[in-house]
């Protein structure tokens, strides 16, 4: 039987591919023999479409589940991950115990649309290309104004300049800032979205870029390209704004 990969998936699968390039490939969709003798979101509906995947890897089934849970997207019907299930419709959006005969220890299962497994219906929402924010992950909030205070130009100038190769706290606090900026810096946060403290490439890359399109006194070269060194005045810019 022809069948196809419901929308909304493959929507997702290439949002996780921008944000988690280096994340195990390829993920379940169609089911084997066992899902086949069964009820199944991974076996084709009436319209032959699978409506639901599993995604691979520990990490990312603790990422997609707190993320999903927080974003409660009206096309999830369930997901199962770590002996848990939770539903948009069935105590919706609350954690349960999972009696399944598999855990899902080691992948998350997404299904999407609603009714029975196997037999899932809504193609507007199955079929939803909506984005599912999974390029925010890992973004920090942008902080509240700070005050302009002696206190605060006093934390400024505490600030160690930092340099390619630097790490430690400082260097996840310019990282943060950095991203609450919009200039969040490749390869610089764990997979569950954390600074990772270590000033590589590419935040040295994100800072250059900062420093010159804000214009830091101080950082730009004349050819108009940032310097790369966080001191007092990138600093300064990154936390006052």
């Amino acid at each position: 039987m022809a069948w196809r990969l419901a929308k909304s998936l493959v929507q997702l699968q290439k949002e996780l591919d921008a944000r988690f390039p280096n994340r195990t490939r390829p993920d379940w969709t169609i089911g084997d023999a066992a899902h086949q003798r069964s009820a199944s979101d991974h076996n084709p509906n009436a319209a032959g479409v699978v409506t639901a995947i599993d995604v691979r890897g520990r990490d990312m089934g603790r990422i997609l589940w707190d993320h999903l849970s927080r974003r409660k997207d009206p096309r999830l019907k369930y997901m199962i991950f770590d002996g848990r299930i939770m539903s948009s419709t069935v105590s919706p959006w609350t954690a349960r115990t999972y009696t399944g005969s598999n855990p899902h220890n080691d992948h998350i299962h997404i299904s999407v649309g609603r009714g029975p497994d196997g037999q899932s219906t809504r193609a507007d929402l199955y079929d939803d290309t909506s984005p599912w924010g999974i390029a925010t992950i890992g973004q920090s909030p942008t902080p509240a104004p700070a005050p302009s205070t002696d206190w605060l130009t006093e934390v400024i100038m505490s600030l160690p300049t930092l340099k390619r190769g630097a790490k430690g706290a400082a260097v996840k606090r310019c990282q943060a800032l950095l991203a609450a900026a919009g200039y969040p810096p490749a390869n610089s946060f764990t997979s569950r979205g954390e600074p990772d403290g270590i000033a590589g490439p590419g935040w040295e890359a994100a800072l250059k870029q900062f420093q010159a399109a804000k214009k830091v006194k101080n950082s730009v070269r004349p050819d108009g390209t940032g310097d790369g060194v966080c001191g007092r005045y990138t600093w300064e810019r990154l936390i006052r704004g």
